[in-house]
């Protein structure tokens, strides 16, 4: 800023549309087996759009505007400042079943399969399973303890996985600052790697 005053305009806009779609299963196999299940389907959209201009040296005073200013400044898009449009989909199909016999010992089970709008188009798909098991003796046992009044053993496994940021492949151009009139564009710092992956965590 100099002496003149100055403005910035910082507009940044934030959209999600999600839908859930879930069937419920609750069914006794036999007397002692029950079988729970939930099937389901996950749709997210998240946009992203935030732009910024810096303005200084006022042209008229009490008029606090970008417009009012010799000096306009349109702020270029980072790795890291946000400025500029992003926009991500995820389609997701997923299930979890369980098994339960006489309410002492569980098995359950996980699966989820993702599609991402972040990854290359043949390889954007990646699924992530859990698995646990649960045992209560003191059900399985009929233990009556004013010690041990409740016990359960559990063992469990589980596979997480993300993608990538959001318009990670589509790195364009930048476009810069005009320098003397004459349109400035470049490349940007950061390059999309068209041989992306998911990354898996266990």
């Amino acid at each position: 800023m100099n002496g003149l005053g100055g403005v910035t305009e910082d507009r940044f806009t934030n959209e999600d549309i999600e839908s859930t779609f879930l069937l419920n299963f609750d069914y006794d196999l036999t007397k002692d087996i029950n079988l729970t299940a939930i099937l389901g389907n996950n749709v997210l959209q998240n946009s992203q759009q935030r732009n910024a201009v810096i303005a200084n040296t006022f042209i008229s005073p009490g008029i606090f505007t970008v417009e009012n200013n010799l000096n306009v400044t349109l702020v270029q898009p980072t790795p890291t400042n946000g400025i500029g449009f992003l926009r991500r989909r995820n389609v997701g199909v997923f299930a979890d079943l369980s098994l339960s016999f006489k309410d002492y010992l569980f098995l359950n089970g996980t699966g989820r399969n993702d599609w991402s709008s972040t990854l290359p188009k043949d390889n954007n798909s990646y699924f992530y399973p859990s698995a646990s098991i649960s045992f209560i003796p003191t059900d399985a046992f009929n233990i009556d303890s004013k010690v041990l009044t409740f016990a359960k053993l559990r063992a469990g496994y589980a596979s997480v996985a993300r993608d990538a940021p959001a318009e990670f492949l589509n790195r364009t151009f930048a476009v810069g600052n005009a320098f003397n009139g004459v349109p400035v564009i470049g490349n940007r710092a950061a390059l999309g790697d068209r041989g992306v992956t998911p990354v898996y965590t266990d």
